[in-house]
Order: structure tokens, then C-alpha cells, then sequence
């Protein structure tokens, strides 16, 4: 269900990104549809991370701005394995998950500002490593493809031919990705005050201890009541005797 909601949302903002904002980022919804994931699922939730990439992929190919779908064209295998990648570093949560609790961390509203931002800064920085690494062999120098395309001059008001190396778009895949990290903050947020935030096994852990609570409380409840009805019914042969013998 969350790839399916993530997948589309990704696929759609991806696309539409180019003509609102003229960028070309590596997530839009994938983050915060990534984000959950190993939240609710732990690592399980990281089965997402090849997936949501390839909506990012798709919806890049068809961005409305031409040169910034060549981004997604050109070299697309790289952007998505790279995107793969970086996702993957999201399961550092888990290890905050197991140490202090899924729920007592998504109740705290600084540890949760704090592992996204950690999640988005980390993000980054693996991307543009692994994109690094697989355009021009080296992690840290920016690799070359070339392209033509046509940019708009503001001086002259026209579309001019002008050479670019696609790869220096992914230097800037920080500012580029923005968007995709108010949208994890707005989401979670508003997941989190409607108690949705939470880990699945835990709620399901919780919603079993809860059932059975009430399940002794509705015995208990059930015993002592019988319990009083013996006593007034004692109560009442008590007194019926009395009176007989009167």
C-alpha cells in the first residue's frame, strides 16, 4: 500500500517538479513514503528501497523541461542506483528504534525533527557519492556527460543551444530535494498527531496486551458481580428464615 500511494505521488510530483520548480530531484514523496516504511515495518520496510527509485526514474523521464529529463535519460541507471542506495541509509533509524522504542521516539517531536533531518543530510551526501563514484570512478570528483540544450537566456528572451555536463545538476541534489523533505515533515507530522505513526509489531504487541486487559477486567467484573448476587441471595434466605421462624 505505501509503494502504491509513494510509487504514484513520486512518479507524478517528479514529472510535474521541472515546470513548477525547474529541478530535477532524486525524491519528492520517496523519503517520506521510506521514512514510514522502517518506521512501521523496521527492516523490512527497506524492501521499498529499490522500488520508489524507479517511480522517481520514471517520472524524471517525462519531466516537462527537456534537458532536465535528459538528467533522468542519459544516465538514468545511475541516478537510479544511486537512489537505491542512498535510501538504504535510512535504516539507521532502526538503530534508535531498538535502543529507545519506536513509540516513545515518535512521541519525542525533537527526535523525530532530528532523524530527518540526520535521514536527509545522510541521503545527500550517499547519492551524490555513489553518483560520483559510478560517472566518473571517484567519489569525490563530479563526472562528465555531455549535452546540448536549450536554456533560456533572460538578455536576449529566447531559448539558447548551450553545451552542459548533466552530472553538475547532481552537486546540487541538496537544494533540489527540498521539496521532497517539507513534504516528509508535513506528512509525518500530520500522520503523527492522528497516532498513525507507529511501529506495526508494537501496535499489534500493544493492541494484544490491551484485549487481554480487558478481557481479565470484563471476567473480574463478571466474577464479582455473580459473587454479589450470591451474597444478597444469601442475604434474603437469611432473612426469609428468620421471619419463618418468627
Amino acid at each position: 500500500m505505501l509503494f502504491v500511494i509513494g510509487g504514484v505521488l513520486e512518479g507524478l510530483a517528479t514529472k510535474m517538479s521541472g515546470l513548477i520548480f525547474r529541478i530535477a530531484p532524486s525524491f519528492t514523496f520517496a523519503f517520506l513514503i521510506m521514512f514510514l516504511a522502517v518506521m512501521r515495518w523496521n527492516a523490512w520496510g527497506l524492501l521499498l528501497a529499490p522500488l520508489l527509485p524507479a517511480a522517481n526514474l520514471l517520472g524524471g523521464i517525462f519531466n516537462d523541461i527537456p534537458y532536465l529529463a535528459a538528467i533522468y535519460k542519459n544516465d538514468g541507471w545511475q541516478m537510479y542506483l544511486s537512489g537505491v542506495i542512498a535510501l538504504l541509509v535510512i535504516a539507521v533509524n532502526i538503530i534508535f528504534y531498538k535502543k529507545f522504542g519506536t513509540k516513545k521516539v515518535m512521541l519525542n517531536i525533537y527526535a523525530v525533527i532530528g532523524l530527518l533531518i540526520l535521514d536527509y543530510l545522510l541521503y545527500n551526501e550517499v547519492f551524490k557519492m555513489a553518483y560520483r563514484t559510478m560517472t566518473s570512478g571517484n567519489p569525490f570528483f563530479v563526472g562528465k556527460i555531455p549535452f546540448d540544450a536549450m536554456i533560456y537566456d533572460e538578455e536576449i528572451d529566447d531559448l539558447v543551444l548551450t553545451p552542459v555536463n548533466l552530472c553538475r545538476y547532481v552537486e546540487h541534489i541538496g537544494i533540489y530535494n527540498i521539496f521532497g523533505l517539507a513534504v516528509a515533515f508535513v506528512g509525518v507530522f500530520i500522520l503523527r498527531s492522528q497516532g498513525v505513526v507507529n511501529n506495526v509489531v508494537d501496535k499489534l504487541i500493544e493492541d494484544k496486551k490491551n484485549a487481554e486487559l480487558d478481557r481479565l477486567d470484563a471476567e473480574n467484573f463478571t466474577i464479582k458481580a455473580l459473587d454479589e448476587t450470591d451474597s444478597e441471595q444469601k442475604k434474603e434466605s437469611s432473612d426469609t428464615g428468620d421471619s419463618s421462624e418468627n
